[in-house]
């Protein structure tokens, strides 16, 4: 066991005042040390959870795929077929649903809940969240960096893992591949979707892909894979209309043929494609909505000043509880309201798209009001990680010691992962918590960290949850996590063709949108998620990161049903760390990959990048390949695992990279599209950037995402799925729908990209100066300070 000598000596620092941190982990550590404490997470996959009970969630295992109705009765959350929500629950057996669940039950025990999103994107959710928590719910996203976007749509950027391209008429991103494209093995998403250059998107919709897509204003291909990647991907092509499906074909591995992502990826990326150009049209609106969010006065920026204002003048303190003092074993009673300093500590799921917008987040909130001071809790593998990263010199870092399996490897064991950042984590932050010097005045957490609310309420500290997805995914999870009878949604999810529409503020869906968000069903892991996000209620503010005029009926409806501040503050993207001209180090990656998307017609290049978390098998990585290298689009693809392989078989069109940029790429103006697996950051960095995108959900609130993307915001397309093999996208299919995509003459292209600008225009208000984002950041940090 570790000596209390041992935390003094490695942490001396000041007693915190607060707790940042994602409900899943500073619950409890919350309200033992009676610490006001602010959960961070996604209003949709919230708004999911707190429908669910969790006792008797393990009933529902055997119906998720039975059920074709659609469920419709989450206020805030449009119909949706109870078979997409499984994924979010992470299958439908096993102990990580419990666990999930059960941070979300927490989450009103927080005195705050900040979400990753924009209010504008998810206002009906987010207002519907607000009606029911009774405490204050700020969206403060996009938590992501941005700069000033240019004139090209020409390169579609790919990414969502470990996966490959090949063949091809059109222009690609890859290193070494030729002319049309390239594939490496990372690049920096948010750089390259903002790249002129790109003009499209093939992602795994993740709630941070699809906000860097947004903020970008680039139009997404969207084949989700895990978790709420469905749901992501249900945002993007069916809400906002900036994507279109992937489809696949079930039965062999759930691949997508090479012929299919040609057709896909070139009508994509097609200028002249009539639907093309609306889902442009749309995603540049949802573009210019996320940026009016983030800009001074808009929606996000007045929520993080709300927020801020909250954790800094304590008004947290009169939700808490217990009375103002707290007493550890080993000190004297402390009167925290004699303390002048503001000391927020943040304490995010470890997660890559949950540490980033949380420390976005951090940023922002910072370059607000230079005198708070932030510590940033992480295991000492992601301090490795991130440790070196630059930031302002009033946030640091404290880290506690690596009780949970290694970032490398917890795809391979999600529920394993899950049980243990819910079981092993709370003691850790708890002893460090302790240690720390000024007494921490507000707790900003993870939505999914249900302990860390349990522990700021405990220690009589605010705490703010941060929602990391959408609001939509939020409402989706907060509506289930108050079902009392889990069998029901088990038998609902198990028939993916039921309609739900009975979620206040949501859009009607099918079962089927909804399975990825709990996991395929995955009962331990549906249990932990819906009772995590049933805690956010306990929290003091909801910060969600997203744009209030992407999601107004959500967050109105939110808004509606939780009693405390809800600040949309998104998007949690580093759009404030972009710069006019590209930052990179002679020899570097960057500097290749950047200056071949300078080289690109404008529009021309379609960033793919898939995430980062699920691997995609080499069978549908070839597929992939194939039917981009078939379509002649120019590309830029992120490829982890499989860059070193793919580089050799991606000809002159593409390039492949293990990681770049995302929202300087998605903001270059030679990109024109963006296939995402609809991860929600991802998605609001191509509003953010006015990209159009290609939904391919994953996992969690990706298919929701990928549906706000296709069907609300229009300004994507969905990667269609054939039935009948294990075959996700075949080739022919990939390289149809890409060149229809990319095709900037395609007249539903021109309308596509339409909205995605007018998308993007609504982004870049919400955080201008007296923007909604704007706005919420400053009423949030009165809040606090």
């Amino acid at each position: 066991m570790v000596s209390k000598q041992w935390w003094v000596d490695c942490f001396p620092f000041p007693f915190f005042q607060f707790v940042f941190g994602q409900a899943i982990e500073i619950e409890e550590i919350k309200i033992e040390q009676r610490l006001p404490c602010i959960e961070v997470n996604g209003p949709l996959s919230l708004a999911v959870c707190r429908k669910l009970p969790v006792r008797s969630m393990f009933s529902y295992k055997k119906t998720w795929r039975r059920t074709c109705g659609v469920h419709s009765w989450i206020p805030g959350i449009p119909p949706t077929r109870l078979v997409d929500f499984p994924t979010v629950f992470h299958g439908t057996g096993g102990q990580t649903l419990s666990r999930a669940l059960e941070p979300v039950s927490l989450a009103s025990e927080a005195q705050y809940l900040l979400f990753t999103s924009v209010y504008e994107l998810e206002a009906q959710f987010i207002d519907a969240l607000k009606l029911k928590l009774p405490f204050p719910v700020y969206p403060v996203g996009p938590p992501i960096p941005y700069f000033e976007p240019k004139d090209y749509t020409s390169v579609i950027s790919t990414a969502f893992g470990s996966c490959g391209c090949h063949e091809g008429k059109q222009l690609f991103l890859k290193i070494g591949c030729g002319d049309m494209g390239q594939v490496v093995p990372w690049c920096d998403q948010l750089r390259v979707l903002r790249h002129p250059a790109i003009g499209g998107f093939w992602t795994h919709c993740g709630w941070n892909s699809t906000l860097e897509a947004v903020f970008a204003g680039v139009p997404m291909l969207t084949s989700p894979i895990f978790w709420d990647q469905i749901p992501d991907r249900k945002i993007i092509v069916e809400d906002w209309e900036i994507g279109w499906r992937v489809k696949r074909e079930l039965g062999s591995e759930n691949l997508v043929t090479r012929e299919e992502i040609a057709k896909l990826v070139k009508s994509l990326m097609d200028a002249e494609n009539s639907e093309v150009k609306e889902i442009r049209r749309r995603v540049k609106e949802l573009q210019e909505t996320c940026s009016a969010a983030i800009a001074k006065g808009g929606s996000s920026d007045t929520n993080l000043d709300s927020f801020i204002r909250d954790i800094s003048q304590g008004q947290a303190k009169e939700h808490l509880p217990f009375n103002s003092f707290y007493m550890d074993s080993n000190m004297d009673a402390v009167d925290q309201r004699s303390t002048t300093n503001c000391h927020v500590l943040a304490v995010p799921y470890p997660g890559r798209g949950h540490v980033n917008p949380m420390m976005n987040l951090c940023k922002l909130l910072s370059s607000k009001k230079h005198d708070i001071l932030f510590t940033f809790v992480v295991t000492e593998e992601w301090l490795g990680f991130i440790g070196s990263d630059t930031k302002p010199s009033n946030i640091r870092f404290a880290s506690i010691p690596n009780v949970i399996p290694s970032e490398l490897v917890r795809g391979a064991d999600f529920p394993g992962f899950f049980e243990a950042v819910m079981t092993k984590m709370e003691g850790p932050f708890e002893r460090l918590l302790d240690q720390l010097d000024p007494p921490v005045t507000t707790i900003i957490a993870d939505a999914a960290l249900l302990w860390a609310i349990t522990i700021a309420n405990k220690r009589n500290i605010p705490v703010a949850t941060l929602c990391t997805f959408s609001a939509t995914v939020f409402s989706i999870l907060y509506h289930f996590a108050h079902i009392k009878d889990l069998q029901k949604l088990a038998n609902l999810l198990d028939d993916g063709e039921e309609i739900v529409d009975n979620i206040q503020g949501i859009s009607s869906k099918h079962v089927l949108d909804l399975r990825t968000i709990f996991n395929g069903g995955e009962a331990r892991v549906m249990q932990l998620n819906l009772e995590s996000i049933s805690w956010v209620p306990r929290a003091q503010y909801l910060l969600i990161n997203s744009v209030y005029e992407l999601e107004s009926q959500a967050l109105d409806a939110l808004k509606s049903k939780l009693h405390l501040p809800i600040y949309p503050v998104g998007p949690s993207i580093p759009y404030f760390e972009l710069k006019d001209s590209y930052c990179v180090t002679a020899g570097s990656d960057s500097t290749n990959y950047f200056q071949w998307l300078d080289s690109q017609p404008t529009g021309s290049v379609l960033y793919v990048s898939l995430g980062s978390f699920f691997s995609i098998s080499s069978k549908q990585m070839d597929e992939i390949a194939s039917g981009l290298g078939n379509s002649g689009v120019r590309y830029l693809w992120v490829a982890r695992g499989e860059a070193l392989r793919l580089k050799e078989s991606c000809g002159e069109r593409g390039i492949v990279v293990p990681w770049c940029d995302q929202l300087q790429v998605l903001c270059h103006s030679s990109v024109g599209g963006f296939w995402t697996h609809c991860g929600w950051n991802s998605s609001l960095e191509a509003v953010f950037a006015g990209i159009p995108m290609l939904a391919l959900p994953l996992f969690f609130d990706q298919v929701p995402n990928s549906k706000q993307i296709v069907e609300n915001w229009r300004i994507g397309w969905q990667m269609k799925k054939d039935e009948g093999t294990k075959i996700l996208v075949k080739g022919e299919e990939i390289t149809a729908l890409v060149q229809r995509f990319m095709d900037t003459e395609n007249s539903e292209g021109k309308d596509m990209r339409r909205r995605a600008q007018m998308l993007q225009q609504l982004c870049r208000q919400a955080i201008a100066k007296d923007g909604s984002s704007d706005k919420n950041l400053d009423a949030f940090i009165r809040d606090i300070s």
